[in-house]
């Protein structure tokens, strides 16, 4: 059996204070716990962030007979519900078991389930505890974020230069989430004599209030308050984009000419809405063009 490793722990919450569990963790520790969805069948909510390795699972109420719903029925809240190991193939993992006379007590493919169950796109194998020391331990394989999302995802991209060029921000606002940063990685500090002195480019991260402001003030300070933005090509998986762009506009306050190229990564929320941006690009070009005197 191939085990990629620890996926996430479960943590087992009321449904009535999962929506507040969520936004709570997501705020302390920079998680990207999505709205909850339904689980078809049971009547529990879930709410995972693969990436940090975290879920909180809200059983129905009347839920009594699940590992997780006794847990919270005769507990309370702050049970942990099963550690999910993710594995390479399913099939490989069932022959494993069996080989052993490990049971596989209840089996989940969210892709049979609702629309957002079929997003999520994970099959699991749930084993008996029993067998494991008490502990509830789950098999998953994670297949790739489906077409239909990486594709929003692109789209979004596309609509986002779209709506710079066409100096659209009301469309701005709706592709950026509330919690969006842009980042900026320019590094080290000056230290030729030909820029000794100089005042250096406004790097590092801004936050969706800022990014939005710099944005406006950029369009405004562009002859025709015309900035042209083209994206040329684009790799798209999971919640990630990477794109080549251009940026381009003539500024108005010095006649300089602005003709940018970036590589923007673009990170997204469980929503299709731009979480975070990262963007590399020819500093010197901009230095030249709105900081060198």
């Amino acid at each position: 059996m191939d085990v990629i490793g620890l996926n996430r722990v479960e943590l087992v919450i009321d449904q009535a204070r999962i929506r507040d569990a969520v936004a709570q963790f997501n705020e302390a520790f920079g998680l990207r716990l999505p709205e909850p969805i339904p689980i078809s069948g049971h009547g529990a909510l879930s709410a995972t962030d693969f990436e940090r390795g975290l879920e909180f699972i809200a059983p129905h109420p009347d839920d009594t007979s699940s590992s997780v719903g006794r847990r919270l029925a005769e507990f309370g809240e702050g049970q942990l519900g099963p550690l999910v190991f993710e594995i390479r193939d399913v099939a490989t993992a069932r022959s494993w078991l069996d080989s052993r006379g490990f049971r596989i007590r209840y089996e989940y493919d969210s892709r049979q389930g609702n629309a957002d169950e079929a997003e999520m796109a994970v099959h699991q194998l749930h084993l008996d505890p029993e067998q494991w020391f008490g502990f509830n331990v789950t098999l998953m394989r994670r297949f790739a974020a489906g077409a239909g999302t990486v594709e929003r995802n692109r789209q979004a991209v596309l609509a986002f230069a779209r709506a710079l060029g066409d100096g659209d921000f009301a469309a701005l606002e709706e592709l950026l989430a509330p919690d969006f940063v842009w980042e900026l990685p320019f590094v080290g500090t000056t230290q030729s004599t030909a820029l000794a002195g100089s005042p250096g480019l406004s790097g590092g991260t801004r936050d969706r209030a800022t990014t939005l402001a710099v944005l406006r003030a950029t369009v405004a300070g562009a002859v025709d308050q015309r900035f042209r933005m083209d994206v040329h090509s684009t790799t798209a998986e999971e919640d990630r984009v990477a794109a080549v762009s251009t940026g381009s506009a003539v500024i108005a306050a010095s006649g300089r000419t602005y003709e940018n190229r970036y590589h923007q990564l673009f990170e997204f929320d469980g929503e299709g809405r731009i979480r975070r941006m990262v963007e590399y690009q020819d500093s010197l070009h901009s230095f030249d063009v709105f900081v060198a005197k």
